[in-house]
């Protein structure tokens, strides 16, 4: 009755030997020459009947506690020197080995097992155990196991001497460091003043130039010192080729050429394009002119055949009148009519272009 809940139930049963054949101890390396292996079969290690158990609250309100007989009880004896390394353990489903309930060796001899046995005959054993599960919900099976403790635990030295020890050598180290640290940073500054000097030296150099132009200087010539002329180039001019440069640079950089040839190619590609529009049409233009130049030719031959008749037939006429029977002829003539007589031809030139009576 935990707490008031009457309804709290708490159940063991029993584990198979086939589970805990397959169990195996491991024997810390501190101790693993007590012992003539590195590990613990189920029948070395498993000391009292093994089970499982349940409850309906976990973990519970109190500790629970575990009595039972031990087969090696001499592993308990008040006067054995390791009556510790048996313990109330579990057996890990994660790695299917024993592991005491207080795995840390402090935890063990604060939990020692106690023999509860009256007689020295009989070992008797009683531990505390608060869950039968691990965190992750696994159910747990527990046994009172040998499994050897480690022989001894190192709390560190607490000789102040090998804190100083440690201090020194870090400031060895430190000042090391600051030296060469020191020697670097110099040669980094002498190199770099030998750098600074042919700098200034250059700068002195360029310094007396400009004065020897502006005290000698004749725009295009400079009279040297020497009483010869030495041609030079405008300062302007040299600025000006500089910012020029600078421009291409900028210009090559930010992709103005690319953009401005992508630009001129379109434009190309237009007029090219509005060149081709213009051979057609006077492609067009030419046949028109050539039909039309046919059929000027073709009125004009025509024009000269009908002429040529009117002519012949003229003739004709004034034959007929000159000859004694010109009085049968005159009825003839004046029933032929004019066939090239046109009322509204009045172009007789060349640029008749054809008319609809033509």
């Amino acid at each position: 009755n935990a707490l008031g809940n009457g309804n709290a139930t708490f159940a063991v049963e029993r584990v198979s030997d086939e589970v805990l054949r397959s169990a195996v101890t491991y024997v810390h390396r501190s101790r693993r020459g007590d012992f003539d292996s590195d590990t613990f079969t189920a029948a070395q290690t498993v000391l009292s009947p093994a089970f499982k158990c349940s409850a309906s609250q976990e973990p519970f309100n109190f500790y629970i506690g575990f009595t039972s007989q031990i087969d090696n009880y001499e592993l308990i004896n008040p006067g054995n020197p390791n009556k510790t390394d048996i313990c109330l353990a579990t057996l890990s489903p994660a790695s299917q080995s024993w592991v005491c309930i207080g795995e840390l060796v402090p935890e063990r001899e604060l939990n020692p097992i106690t023999n509860t046995s009256e007689t020295r005959s009989m070992g008797k054993g009683t531990s505390w155990f608060k869950s039968c599960k691990d965190v992750n919900g696994e159910q747990l099976v527990f046994a009172f196991a040998h499994i050897p403790k480690q022989s001894s635990v190192s709390n560190g030295s607490q000789n102040l001497w090998y804190l100083y020890q440690i201090i020194i050598v870090l400031c060895i180290v430190g000042g090391l460091v600051i030296m060469l640290s020191i020697c670097w940073c110099t040669m980094r500054a002498g190199r770099y003043r030998d750098k600074m000097k042919e700098v200034q030296a250059q700068n002195e150099k360029v310094d007396d130039q400009i004065a020897d132009m502006k005290m000698y200087g004749g725009g295009l010539g400079n009279a040297g010192k020497n009483e010869e002329i030495n041609m030079i180039a405008n300062p302007m001019v040299v600025k000006f080729r500089g910012l020029q440069d600078q421009l291409q640079e900028y210009k090559d950089k930010t992709g103005y050429y690319q953009n401005e040839a992508k630009r001129q190619n379109t434009t190309i590609s237009r007029l090219e394009e509005q060149r081709g529009a213009l051979n057609t049409a006077i492609k067009q233009l030419k046949t028109q002119l050539e039909e039309q130049r046919h059929r000027v030719t073709e009125q004009k031959k025509l024009r000269e055949q009908q002429a040529a008749a009117a002519q012949m037939i003229n003739e004709q006429v004034v034959s007929a009148e000159r000859s004694p029977h010109s009085g049968d002829r005159m009825s003839v003539v004046s029933a032929v009519d004019d066939p090239i007589d046109d009322p509204d031809d009045e172009d007789e030139d060349d640029d008749d272009l054809g008319r609809e009576a033509i």
